[in-house]
């Protein structure tokens, strides 16, 4: 797994600066038949071609993980999903994964419950949110 772009398998865009995210990205296997996982840490790479596609497809990176795969794109509670049917059987991630794939509401509940956890840790370990957007920031006051 490294952080360049794969031409074949998946890309998983995720915030490097998240523990959970980190290590959830890192404890995923996938199958072998589905190839290689490329992670792009979107806070070192928000320059990577899967960053700038998010952006101009209005998806925040700070809300949700992005994944590519065959040319398709799936975002938040979907890329979840994704990584539950595409995990080796018999990890814990996708074993989690795969309980949360019976009910789409029950997994973004879940997600949504991720990602407020997620927006905690940050705030406590001092991390700005995640913004890729290319537009000029203004400086801290």
């Amino acid at each position: 797994m490294s952080g360049a772009q794969s031409s074949e398998g998946i890309s998983l865009v995720y915030d490097g600066a998240c523990p959970i995210c980190r290590s959830f990205v890192h404890a995923v296997v996938l199958r072998k038949e589905y190839g290689s996982l490329a992670l792009i840490d979107a806070r070192a790479m928000p320059e990577h071609r899967l960053c700038r596609t998010a952006e101009e497809r209005g998806l925040d990176l700070d809300k949700g993980m992005l994944i590519e795969a065959a040319g398709r794109l799936y975002y938040g509670a979907e890329a979840t999903l994704f990584l539950a049917s595409h995990g080796e059987p018999d990890r814990v991630m996708t074993k989690f994964a795969r309980g949360l794939r019976a009910s789409r509401t029950a997994s973004a509940m879940v997600y949504v419950l991720l990602r407020a956890v997620r927006r905690i840790l940050l705030v406590l370990q001092g991390v700005d949110r995640l913004d890729t957007r290319r537009t000029a920031k203004k400086p801290a006051r």
